[in-house]
């Protein structure tokens, strides 16, 4: 209640029980009560008017994940709306942003109005909390697994329409939709180490291209043009234009290309398209 004054004596009380009165709180230059909401909107695109952080959803502090949600909403939503804006993109694609990010924003909310819940609980419930937590934090693969969920590591969009797998999926390859792969064992042709995340720098879409052929490249690089940069990976040596040489495979084992291959990473560092052949047909139709 507005007319309710916070002080600390719950605190206290709080430091007493847990710390055995070895702590005593005192001074607070700041306090105050607040309440805990959850709510979503329906749709995060009204025409012209797109919601993104806070205005598309607000939940409970527990985890953290508002700010990590709100930024990846922006990610998810920006490189869409420059092409739109560039007359590069039809608008339809906007609710490519919908489709993407409100199953992720309704995830998150049930996740941290599960949280307070735990957190919160009294009695009986309180005890079992107790034990499935002095549990989690004595299992890492549990513990690990649980991280990596609040932490928003394992977001992914293989169900949208910008998802697109052609080809057999590989054993623990990344999949369409997944956020891309960034393992370590890539160098450029002078022998530094390059990451993918380096590679993605550069404005728009990132095209790996597993093939020795040159002109297969060069047809890939025509068909993005000035939508992103193609760059050629290759086992050994060097290549014309840009490339990284990949002696390891590593780009095939977490990608999922064959021999031969192509993978395409959205500005927002997402799969949309992997393929089993360096076949730019199959990339233009997915452009257009």
């Amino acid at each position: 209640p507005q007319d309710e004054v916070a002080d600390n004596a719950p605190l206290q009380a709080l430091a007493e029980a847990r710390m055995g009165g070895r702590l005593t709180m005192r001074n607070p230059r700041w306090l105050t009560y607040f309440e805990i909401h959850h709510a979503q909107v329906a749709a995060y695109r009204h025409g012209r008017v797109l919601l993104a952080g806070d205005a598309a959803h607000i939940h409970s502090p527990a985890g953290a994940q508002g700010m990590n949600t709100g930024m990846q909403d922006a990610a998810n939503l920006g490189w869409k709306l420059a092409l739109v804006v560039s007359s590069r993109a039809d608008a339809a694609l906007l609710d490519t942003y919908h489709d993407e990010r409100h199953p992720v924003g309704a995830e998150v909310v049930r996740v941290t109005t599960a949280m307070t819940d735990v957190g919160t609980a009294r009695g009986p419930e309180a005890a079992l909390r107790d034990v499935a937590l002095f549990v989690v934090g004595h299992d890492a693969a549990i513990g690990n697994a649980a991280a990596a969920r609040v932490a928003e590591l394992r977001v992914n969009y293989r169900g949208s329409a910008l998802s697109v797998h052609r080809g057999e999926h590989h054993h623990a390859a990344a999949r369409a939709g997944d956020h891309a792969p960034d393992p370590e064992g890539l160098r450029r042709p002078d022998g530094t180490a390059v990451a993918i995340e380096e590679l993605q720098a550069r404005p728009g879409f990132l095209l790996l291209a597993r093939s020795e052929d040159p002109a297969a490249v060069e047809e890939l690089r025509r068909v993005l043009g000035d939508l992103g940069t193609v760059v050629q990976v290759v086992a050994s040596g060097a290549a014309a234009g840009e490339c990284v040489v990949d002696p390891d495979d590593v780009v095939g084992r977490h990608y999922g290309l064959g021999s031969g291959g192509i993978a395409l990473v959205r500005p927002d560092g997402y799969l949309g398209l992997v393929v089993q052949a360096p076949d730019a047909g199959v990339l233009r139709d997915y452009l257009a």
